[in-house]
């Protein structure tokens, strides 16, 4: 799977609706050929990451659950890559101090 294929087709809005486009509009927005980029759509849904519909002015294309999986997959690399990928957690109970703060936030 080429996720940059895929990762376009959500920047287009292909997660939140079915998003109707050419496989000539596509390949413009990849700056790839038509046949090229009909071929990549071909094969994200054949591994089931996205669902496409035949209209009479292209195809309608909704990303899956499949293909929001492999993004969020993707999205997590890169915060593991560039940090923030292993979040710490604390727990715990907040409870009033004696107000010695005070003190320290009026020091300049």
């Amino acid at each position: 799977m080429d996720i940059n294929y895929l990762k376009k087709l959500a920047l287009l809005g292909a997660h939140h609706k079915p998003l109707e486009i050419s496989s000539v509009e596509f390949a413009s927005h990849m700056d790839t050929s038509p046949q090229t980029a009909a071929r990549k759509l071909k094969i994200l849904e054949d591994e089931m990451h996205i669902k496409r519909q035949i209209v009479h002015s292209g195809q309608l294309v909704s990303i899956t659950k499949n293909g929001l999986e492999a993004l969020q997959k993707e999205r997590n690399d890169y915060q593991i890559i560039f940090g923030n990928g292993h979040k710490k957690f604390l727990t715990g109970k907040v409870i009033t101090g004696l107000g010695e703060g005070h003190y320290y936030i009026s020091l300049e």
